[in-house]
């Protein structure tokens, strides 16, 4: 299944299809995914270029569970700003205790965030700071 994300991640995709659809298509894949195609997908993400990276984060969610959380994580060591800001938008949807308590012992989520909104336009701001209330509760 890792291999049909790939590709289809891989493929080109206008605006107004990878909003309508095309995401919610490769989140419906990663549902999917068993314990191999997790570990492949965590093996690879930091090879893939910056397109594939932020379509990839803006498809996972807290549905994906710990290991699409444990992916994001890896997408944080983007040097992309949109691949870091997609990440930090995707990991607001991770509410969960466990999950919260994961995100707030990374260190350098608060560095990256701080960073992001020293140059960010509002709606980025807006994120990132909506970001930090969630992280903090």
């Amino acid at each position: 299944m890792y291999l049909d994300l790939d590709n289809y991640l891989s493929g080109y995709f206008n605006d107004d299809y990878w909003y309508d659809e095309g995401f919610s298509i490769a989140h419906e894949m990663m549902l999917e995914f068993d314990n191999a195609d997790w570990l492949q997908l965590q093996n690879e993400v930091s090879m893939k270029d910056a397109d594939w990276k932020e379509k990839l984060a803006y498809s996972i969610n807290e549905d994906c569970g710990k290991e699409g959380l444990i992916v994001l994580l890896k997408l944080l060591e983007s040097t992309d700003d949109e691949v870091l800001v997609t990440s930090i938008d995707a990991l607001r949807s991770f509410q969960i205790e466990k999950y919260r308590e994961i995100i707030s012992i990374q260190p350098k989520i608060e560095e990256i965030v701080t960073r992001l909104h020293g140059k960010a336009g509002l709606p980025v701001k807006r994120i990132l700071e909506d970001f930090l209330v969630k992280s903090r509760q």
